[in-house]
């Protein structure tokens, strides 16, 4: 689909919203009015006919111009699994008449109306802007079942980067990375939105270095969807403080987040991580803004910068646009993805490590079983694994029998 005809469909959805918003205003309005003038009652019912008319045409419109045609798994190959979510599993996954790779979100939904709800959002996913992840299409398989095929950020999430070398970035990447992270932010809060789910395993990294935000169109339609389940979105460790109090809340919501986020890729986990969720969001709400652990082995630009995120009344937080201006980002805003070039090497080389690693491990399983003792004898108690020893026993002597 063109870009002309993406905006098409995104100004067509804000023509329905925008009907539903005048609608809302504008019905306790015309009924006050029609009180004391009764004519008006046939010039409202006139007035909200059309504007029904509208809506539902221009709704199906855009549901019906939604999904690229085809089976997807037809399509596309999925491969080796990315990760797990609330609604389903993120594929590495090849197309199969072009052979480029991508991204697969399969995503499972209760009902029909949980669908209608994400089709809204997929909509909006073309227009995000290049700092969040390329929308490529969505699919829908069966009723219930959608796949979004999203740009394929081959080393995955900065979650994943710490996994594989068990430590987080240095000062020099952690700029680079905040700096491509807030000019992402900068957009999508330019353009009225929010992300509502900053963490390190929504920070995406391609493999020349550059930065991508994941999740973003999602999470506010999944959030909504997940409260009617009375289930919690996410983790609540990068909550802000006005969003757990269930309080107003805006695109400062992302800044704070964005902040625990910036200790998570330097820690390796968020703070209040080795707490229970509930007990979590209660500590937030009551304890001081966190700081690193070890806050004097790190820049005083450093520290600040996290200050200006974690404050917890969202007026005193700086936004994105203030953020791109710190002095932590200043200090270092001529560095490009070169600079995560060492870095993304040594995650190359944790991850072949961990392939030829799990090779050994599978032929040594396969040697172990050839063997005719099963490998899992050897983690049996002695009178489990004798009985287990027996049981060949017994068979290779009803073969002799049989002989």
């Amino acid at each position: 689909m063109s870009t002309a005809e993406g905006s098409q469909e995104e100004d067509r959805y804000i023509i329905s919203y925008s009907l539903d918003l005048l609608q809302k205003i504008f019905d306790p309005l015309m009924n006050v009015g029609c009180s004391f003038i009764p004519e008006l009652s046939e010039l409202k019912k006139e007035i909200f006919e059309q504007m029904e008319y509208y809506r539902n045409n221009n709704f199906h419109f855009i549901m019906s111009n939604i999904y690229n045609p085809g089976n997807p798994k037809t399509i596309f190959e999925l491969q080796e699994t990315l990760g797990q979510g609330a609604f389903g599993t993120v594929y590495k996954a090849l197309k199969k008449d072009t052979n480029e790779l991508c991204a697969i979100k399969v995503m499972i939904f209760e009902d029909q109306d949980e669908v209608v709800e994400i089709e809204k959002e997929i909509i909006m996913l073309r227009s995000t802007g290049e700092h969040s992840v390329h929308f490529i299409g969505a699919w829908q398989q069966d009723q219930t079942c959608i796949w979004i095929v999203m740009e394929l950020c081959e080393f995955g999430s900065i979650t994943n980067t710490y996994e594989l070398t068990k430590h987080g970035l240095n000062e020099e990447q952690l700029s680079y990375v905040l700096h491509r992270v807030l000019e992402g932010l900068v957009y999508l809060h330019g353009s009225k939105k929010i992300h509502r789910d900053i963490k390190a395993s929504n920070i995406l990294v391609k493999s020349n270095g550059d930065i991508r935000i994941g999740d973003f169109g999602v999470s506010a339609t999944l959030k909504r969807t997940l409260d009617k389940r009375n289930t919690m979105i996410g983790s609540p460790y990068w909550m802000a403080p006005e969003v757990i109090s269930n309080e107003p809340y805006d695109k400062k919501a992302d800044i704070w987040s964005l902040g625990i986020t910036t200790i998570e890729m330097v820690e390796g986990k968020p703070p209040l991580h080795e707490q229970r969720p509930y007990r979590a969001l209660f500590l937030i709400i009551q304890n001081e803004p966190p700081t690193l652990k070890q806050a004097n082995n790190y820049s005083s630009e450093l520290n600040d910068f996290l200050t200006k995120c974690l404050q917890k009344n969202p007026e005193q937080r700086q936004d994105a646009s203030q953020l791109l201006t710190h002095p932590f980002i200043i200090k270092h805003q001529l560095l490009n993805h070169e600079v995560m070039k060492q870095f993304l090497e040594e995650v190359a080389s944790a991850k072949l490590k961990m392939k030829e690693d799990k090779e050994v491990f599978a032929a040594k399983l396969a040697e172990k079983r050839g063997m005719g003792i099963s490998f899992l004898t050897s983690f049996l108690k002695p009178s489990e694994k004798e009985k287990e020893e027996d049981k060949y026993d017994n068979s290779d002597n009803n073969e002799q029998h049989q002989q």
